[in-house]
């Protein structure tokens, strides 16, 4: 499968994303979860080779920037990060696929932009993590102080070889040893015979400010796109009660639950990329 590495200069930071197929084809923009990158999604590209797949690396992953110094990674803006790379790309009404964080920037981004999107695809999460409203303040302190700890950090974690750092994060257990390879692979460099991230360690920062429920369901509400959602069967253990509730306040989607774990888009990619075609290609 014909494969390209592309640049997008945003305002937030400069991003790169792998392509997969023919420009001609028809777009699907693609957005992955917490700490991966868009290798991510080489295996489900692999079988959807009827469209042009466009991988995002999101900033501070992969091969894109860091966003400046001092500041902190919030979910919301995500949604002026996905509008800025669509509008860069001059793509109208794509198709996306998005996996766990990525899909939580994904539906936002449908909320606050409603005619944005044709159809959506979001793996293993439907919306950000809430939190209780009076929590915040404990929150936004934890946030600064841990911002202004990693900042006096001038060493960063290293490794003799690339294959301590690929059994390392198999070891989280949520993905198999192949897709464990292939986003380390992107999500490392060499220097001075010692392997490093590069992923920001920012983005382990507990979240300084997070939506209540009642400000999730508002941007929910507003999506007009028909959404598909795939949970796995072995996946994050959510709560189900709010996934349901949350469920309610969609105007059109669809729920399949799959096996496989939370990277199940990269274990099970055949049956993954069977859903999502059969999804894409009805009530056209």
């Amino acid at each position: 499968m014909f494969k390209k590495e592309i640049s997008i200069n945003t305002l937030q930071a400069k991003i790169k994303a792998i392509t997969f197929g023919e420009p001609k084809s028809e777009p699907i923009l693609c957005f992955h979860g917490w700490q991966d990158n868009a290798a991510s999604f080489i295996p489900l590209a692999q079988k959807l080779e009827q469209y042009y797949v466009i991988a995002v690396d999101l900033p501070g992953h992969g091969k894109s920037s860091h966003i400046s110094e001092g500041s902190f990674y919030h979910f919301i803006d995500g949604v002026a990060i996905i509008y800025s790379i669509i509008k860069h790309l001059k793509l109208d009404k794509p198709k996306v696929i998005a996996h766990s964080m990525g899909a939580a920037m994904t539906l936002l981004t449908a909320g606050t932009f409603p005619k944005l999107f044709d159809k959506i695809v979001v793996i293993e999460n439907l919306g950000p993590f809430s939190r209780v409203a009076d929590e915040n303040p404990q929150y936004t302190k934890t946030a600064i102080e841990s911002l202004l700890k990693i900042s006096k950090q001038k060493r960063q974690p290293s490794f003799p070889i690339l294959e301590d750092l690929i059994k390392l994060r198999f070891r989280v257990g949520d993905v198999s040893l192949a897709g464990a390879k292939l986003l380390m692979v992107r999500g490392s460099y060499k220097k001075n015979n010692r392997i490093y991230l590069r992923r920001d360690p920012r983005l382990k920062i507990p979240s300084a400010l997070r939506m209540n429920e009642k400000q999730v369901y508002s941007y929910l509400r507003k999506i007009e796109s028909n959404v598909l959602l795939i949970e796995a069967k072995d996946g994050l253990d959510y709560d189900q009660e709010l996934i349901k509730k949350r469920i309610e306040k969609f105007k059109n989607i669809q729920v399949k639950k799959l096996e496989g774990k939370h990277h199940l888009h990269m274990d099970e990619p055949l049956s993954v990329a069977k859903e999502i075609t059969d999804f894409f290609k009805r009530d056209k």
